[in-house]
């Protein structure tokens, strides 16, 4: 187990491989040790530092601590929350979050999370992962943790970056005895924007899916009992080299 983290021990990679070639996406369940699984999600449960990311139109993309949203109005939080509004068009968000590994952040250090996106970030997990997915150049990732409360979503869109060389989206269900009825599904969607599968929080399980892929996160329900928590991100290949 390194830095407290371990794979199941029942992953096939062969069939999977198999599986991701055939659709584009798969679920690899259970993925962490039970042990590892549930401290991750405990941990995440102890966290108090999530901020709300919201975006609005185009690049409008807003964060706010703990701190920043107790000092809001009602009006200020309501004008806010309208802005990604999933009614409107474009691509947009609102969600709890706490990045581990990001290309543009500080990176976090010394908690569980940070020995997670280490692990995950690590040349045997890498190698486990880009093989199943058929991407062998796969040769990093970012990481975050996410947690979606009542009202939360992300509406549709693909994961292209022009920026990056995202080859693989994952997120890892850390939320027990998740219900359909209480939205916050993975679903996925065609050109015309039908849902044609839409996947359940799992504890425990990983979605892999090829990016680009047209996805979204439907809207947690009021009465959802509580927040669906994951940790997310995206497995890449170096970036181009300038000038090729």
């Amino acid at each position: 187990m390194a830095d407290g983290f371990a794979l199941d021990s029942g992953i096939d990679p062969e069939k999977l491989a198999v599986d991701y070639a055939a659709r584009g996406r798969i679920r690899i369940e259970p993925f962490l040790s039970a042990d590892s699984a549930a401290a991750l999600a405990d941990h995440l449960q102890e966290r108090i530092d999530w901020r709300l990311a919201l975006k609005g139109e185009a690049h409008q993309v807003f964060e706010f601590d703990q701190a920043a949203r107790a000092a809001m109005s009602s009006g200020q939080a309501r004008a806010l929350e309208k802005l990604a509004a999933p009614d409107r068009p474009g691509f947009r968000y609102l969600y709890d979050r706490i990045w581990a590994v990001h290309a543009e952040k500080a990176r976090e250090e010394g908690t569980l999370l940070a020995a997670f996106a280490d692990f995950l970030r690590s040349e045997p997990v890498l190698d486990l992962l880009g093989r199943v997915a058929g991407a062998r150049d796969v040769a990093s990732a970012d990481a975050q943790a996410t947690r979606y409360a009542p009202g939360h979503f992300l509406t549709i869109h693909d994961d292209a970056e022009p920026t990056r060389t995202r080859r693989i989206a994952y997120v890892l269900g850390l939320t027990q005895s998740w219900r359909t009825e209480w939205g916050g599904l993975l679903m996925f969607h065609d050109r015309k924007g039908d849902v044609v599968e839409a996947w359940r929080p799992r504890f425990n399980a990983l979605a892999l899916f090829s990016v680009p892929q047209l996805h979204s996160v439907s809207a947690v329900v009021p009465s959802a009992p509580k927040p669906r928590c994951s940790v997310s991100g995206w497995l890449m290949a170096p970036p181009a080299a300038e000038g090729s």
